[in-house]
């Protein structure tokens, strides 16, 4: 069977057409669809890359701040938090309305232990109650404390006596570095 030059032409045509159709479908679609995925995937490594890094950086500053914690807390072994709070009510002209100051018992892990004191003031004003306070988290150079003290726990009511007046119960805290062996 013979066929004619137009004929010829739309096989010609027709078969390109599937071939072309064909390699799109088997091919080149598939390979798109590949690469697509493979770019999703590059973008997910990439961002988690990032936040590796970020995590790392964050690491290393963690890491550091706990060895600078941990240098304070060796040199202050020694370090009396029940006798700088004394030093203190007597600086600040306080002594004689705190009348008890009393070691309590903290928290424990394996490489630190919290020292608690609780502290009861009777009669004070505000003002000299919170310039207490103030100079137990924020020490003066000079008081030369070797590690953070916090307050935990306070509690502060009028005083049955005189409303002018509170009585205040609360406790400081600090951290002793253990020796581990």
């Amino acid at each position: 069977m013979r066929m004619s030059s137009r004929e010829r032409m739309a096989l010609g045509l027709g078969a390109a057409a599937v071939a072309a159709l064909g390699f799109w479908l088997w091919v080149y679609d598939p390979v798109q669809a590949h690469l697509e995925t493979l770019d999703r995937k590059v973008q997910a490594r990439q961002t988690q890359y990032r936040e590796l890094l970020e995590l790392a950086r964050r690491y290393r500053t963690l890491s550091a701040s706990t060895q600078q914690t941990e240098e304070r807390l060796r040199r202050a072994r020694g370090f009396s938090i029940l006798s700088y709070l004394e030093k203190l009510a007597v600086e600040l002209n306080l002594r004689k309305k705190i009348p008890q100051m009393r070691a309590k018992g903290g928290q424990s892990s394996t490489h630190y232990r919290e020292n608690a004191i609780e502290v009861k003031m009777a009669g004070v004003r505000l003002p000299e109650m919170v310039r207490f306070l103030y100079y137990i988290e924020h020490p003066r150079q000079e008081d030369a404390v070797p590690n953070p003290l916090r307050i935990r726990e306070l509690r502060v009511r009028t005083n049955p006596e005189s409303r002018e007046f509170l009585d205040v119960t609360f406790q400081v805290s600090g951290y002793e570095l253990l020796e581990t062996g």
